[in-house]
C-alpha cells in the first residue's frame, strides 16, 4: 500500500468516527430531551391522579353527608308529626276533664254536704304526693270492706278521683283542693267549718286523731294541748280513747318515781297504739346532764286507766 492510499482510507476513517460522534451526540441529546419530557409528563399525571382520589374522597363524603341528613330531616318530621298530634290529644283530654269537672262539682259538693265524721280519722299524704301537696284525710275502712259494703260509693269515688286528679288548670286548684279535703276529711268540726289546706312540712308524716301534732296542723284541741286554736271546740263523738292529759300523765309518773328530784320530763304528745292512745313522756337525769351527757334515761308510755309502759313504741 502505497502511502497515497494510506492517507485516503485514514481520512476516512476519521470522518466515519467522525460522523458516528455526530449521529451519537443527537440521539443522546434527543434520549435527554425525551426523558425530561417523560418527566413532566409522569409528574402531571401523579398530580392529576391524586386531585381525581381527593375529589373522589370529596365526592364520598358529600354523597354520605347529604344521605344522613336526608334521614335526619325525615326523623324530624315524624316526631314534629307524633308530637303535634300528641299535644292536640292531651290538650283534648284536658278540657274533657275539665268541663266534666265543672259540670259534677255543684252535685259533688251537694252529697258531700250530707257526709258525716267517719269513725276514727288517720292522716298521711296522699299516694304518691310530692311535698308540695297536703295531707288527705284517709278513713279507716279498708280497700276491700269499701269494694264490699259500699260498691256504688266505691265506683263513683274512684270516677270522681279520676277527674279530679287528672285536671290541673291552676284557675281550678282552689275548688278542686276543697273539693279534694271533703271528700277526705269528712265533717268532724263544729259549725260545719272545715280545716284550712294543710300545708306544712310535716304533711309527709303521719297524723292520728288526738295528738299534738295533728291539732297543730288542723287547730283542733283533741290532744288537750292547743286551747287557742281556732277549731279548739271542735269534737268527734266517733273518735275513742284520746289518752290520758299532760297533766294526769306527769302526775302519774312522778308518783310511780317517788319524785325523785334528780329527774326531769318532756311531754312527747299523744300517740296511738295497739292498746290504745298513750301519752308518750321522756324521762331525763338532771345530774348526768350536768355532766355533760345527754342525761336521756328513754321514754314511758302512759295510758288513760293510768298504766305506765316503757319503750317509745307498742312491742
Amino acid at each position: 500500500m502505497n502511502k497515497r492510499t494510506y492517507q485516503i482510507i485514514l481520512g476516512l476513517s476519521l470522518i466515519g468516527v467522525l460522523i458516528a460522534g455526530i449521529f451519537t451526540y443527537q440521539s443522546y441529546s434527543k434520549y435527554l430531551t425525551t426523558k425530561e419530557n417523560y418527566t413532566a409528563a409522569k409528574k402531571s399525571f401523579d398530580a392529576g391522579n391524586k386531585k381525581y382520589l381527593d375529589n373522589q374522597e370529596v365526592y364520598e363524603n358529600g354523597k354520605k353527608e347529604y344521605e344522613d341528613t336526608k334521614s335526619e330531616l325525615a326523623n324530624i318530621e315524624k316526631e314534629v308529626k307524633t308530637t303535634s298530634e300528641q299535644i292536640n290529644t292531651d290538650l283534648q283530654t284536658y278540657l274533657d276533664n275539665a268541663n266534666a269537672t265543672v259540670n259534677l262539682i255543684p252535685t259533688l259538693v251537694e252529697k258531700l254536704s250530707e257526709m258525716e265524721a267517719p269513725e276514727g280519722l288517720v292522716f298521711r299524704p296522699a299516694d304518691g304526693a310530692s311535698i308540695s301537696e297536703p295531707i288527705l284525710a284517709h278513713k279507716n275502712p279498708t280497700l276491700e270492706q269499701a269494694k264490699s259494703e259500699w260498691p256504688k260509693e266505691w265506683a263513683e269515688s274512684v270516677e270522681i278521683g279520676k277527674i279530679i286528679n287528672t285536671v290541673i288548670s291552676s284557675s281550678d286548684n282552689a275548688i278542686l283542693g276543697r273539693v279534694k279535703n271533703l271528700i277526705a276529711i269528712g265533717r268532724p268540726y263544729q259549725d260545719n267549718e272545715w280545716p284550712e289546706i294543710l300545708n306544712s312540712p310535716d304533711r309527709m308524716r303521719t297524723f292520728f286523731i288526738g295528738s299534738g301534732i295533728y291539732d297543730s296542723s288542723l287547730k283542733t284541741n283533741f290532744s288537750g294541748m292547743s286551747p287557742d286554736n281556732k277549731y279548739a271546740d271542735a269534737r268527734d263523738n266517733k273518735v275513742k280513747d284520746q289518752g290520758p292529759s299532760k297533766e294526769e300523765a306527769l302526775k302519774w309518773v312522778k308518783e310511780r318515781d317517788k319524785n325523785d328530784p334528780d329527774l326531769a320530763y318532756n311531754d312527747a304528745g299523744v300517740h296511738m297504739g295497739k292498746d290504745g292512745n298513750y301519752r308518750l313522756i321522756k324521762v331525763s337525769s338532771k345530774s348526768m346532764q350536768a355532766q355533760g351527757g345527754s342525761g336521756s334515761l328513754g321514754f314511758l308510755r302512759v295510758y288513760s286507766d293510768g298504766t305506765i309502759k316503757e319503750g317509745q313504741e307498742d312491742d
